[in-house]
């Protein structure tokens, strides 16, 4: 059945919830996590993806990121986000930022907040002497939650001085709720499934589950064990 997905009307005055009808409804456990608190109605002047020029209020889900494609030593390098607007489309941070869904509050360290929850943050590898690889990180956002996640590139090692990184308080998506919220006919589903495999071992490397802070202070990748692979 395909998705249907509406955004009731309410009082400005009063918060808006994003309600999301997926794959027959099943999406409900995820509704509360995917709540937009606002104090004004989020308009469009061109289409339903994009919000209000000059309307910040929205923008409640802050995260850090620093990233890009860089070519070092024949080997090419990508770290990417993309943030997911209400109808499950996802937007390149270049994108979002020229249409009003992200907004940056802190250029020197480079902090966004973004209008909607939902972030992917994908990283691949691929060039002489290093596998060709992709993997992407769906992460639901939440200014409450106690903890932060912080992602490293995949050949982080190589990379040196460039420091990318993404840094959220949240937590990590469960497949099923990928597959519920983009749909599976989308192509981001269909990529979700191509993606390469981590092992624990790895996703130790490039992932760090800790205490929330502040997001302009240093992360020590001494974390709590990732227990996931692919996030099954």
């Amino acid at each position: 059945m395909a998705s249907q997905r509406s955004v009731p009307s309410g009082d400005w005055r009063e918060e808006i919830q994003i309600i999301l009808q997926c794959d027959v409804g099943r999406l409900a456990s995820a509704l509360e996590d995917f709540a937009l608190r606002t104090e004004t109605k989020p308009e469009s002047t061109e289409s339903s993806r994009q919000t209000q020029k000059g309307d910040t209020t929205m923008h409640n889900y802050e995260f850090k990121f620093i990233g890009g494609a860089k070519k070092l030593d024949q080997a090419n390098y990508k770290f990417h986000a993309f943030v997911a607007d209400t109808n499950s489309v996802e937007h390149h941070m270049y994108g979002a930022l020229k249409n009003g869904l992200v907004e940056q509050t802190d250029v020197v360290n480079h902090i966004y907040a973004s209008a909607t929850p939902v972030v992917k943050v994908f990283t691949a590898t691929a060039g002489f002497g290093i596998p060709k690889e992709f993997f992407s990180y769906f992460i639901m956002l939440n200014p409450q939650a106690s903890k932060l996640i912080t992602i490293r590139p995949l050949g982080f090692k190589n990379l040196g001085s460039y420091n990318w990184g993404f840094s959220g308080r949240g937590r990590f998506m469960s497949k099923d709720e990928v597959r519920r919220f983009f749909g599976a006919t989308s192509d981001t589903w269909k990529f979700f499934q191509r993606q390469s495999f981590l092992s624990r071992t790895r996703l130790q490397e490039l992932v760090a589950i800790t205490e929330a802070q502040e997001l302009t202070a240093e992360v020590k990748m001494d974390h709590e064990e990732v227990r996931m692979l692919r996030f099954d």
